[in-house]
């Protein structure tokens, strides 16, 4: 039902603003203007500053060790799995051990933002993005926009994640 209003929005829009668009159809144009917002959303100072912040303050080092790093003597130390919180990890000087032990293939490493405060961050945002108008049309963008924060979420924490491990 929401994808026949959402069809419909865009129909109407396109219909009204649309003269001049390359004849593209309506999925077409709408993923490509997803894509436009998501990247604009995943450059704002504000959503990145919040998002950073709450993988600083809300996640853990998730360190794993490979079958090789359970075989070799030299990093029997570390008894297979376990979390670190991010922030004791920057200060401790285990830190660059731990990251040695990834490069050298003795364990895998994953950041990971405890679930409450990812889901609190993604409330926070919705309040901030999402409009408060309860028409048709205003739901029907909402939708849009709630998939469009999703997606620029997991793109900025995805480099986040890649530039802190």
């Amino acid at each position: 039902n929401s994808d026949k209003s959402q069809a419909a929005a865009v129909k109407d829009w396109i219909a009204r603003h649309g003269k001049g668009l390359p004849s593209k159809d309506e999925a077409t144009l709408l993923e490509n203007a997803r894509f436009l917002l998501v990247s604009d959303i995943a450059a704002e100072s504000v959503f990145v500053a919040k998002l950073r912040s709450m993988f600083m303050e809300n996640s853990f080092i998730v360190v794993d060790l490979t079958l090789n790093g359970r075989t070799k003597g030299g990093v029997s130390v570390f008894k297979g799995f376990f979390l670190i919180p991010f922030h004791e990890v920057l200060a401790s000087p285990s830190f660059y051990k731990v990251f040695k032990l990834e490069q050298e293939g003795y364990a895998t490493i994953d950041i990971v933002a405890e679930q409450p405060a990812e889901n609190n961050l993604k409330q926070e945002l919705k309040m901030l993005y999402l409009s408060k108008s309860m028409s048709r049309l205003a739901r029907a963008w909402n939708e849009h926009r709630e998939i469009i924060l999703n997606e620029a979420f997991t793109l900025v924490a995805n480099d986040m994640k890649e530039e802190l491990g």
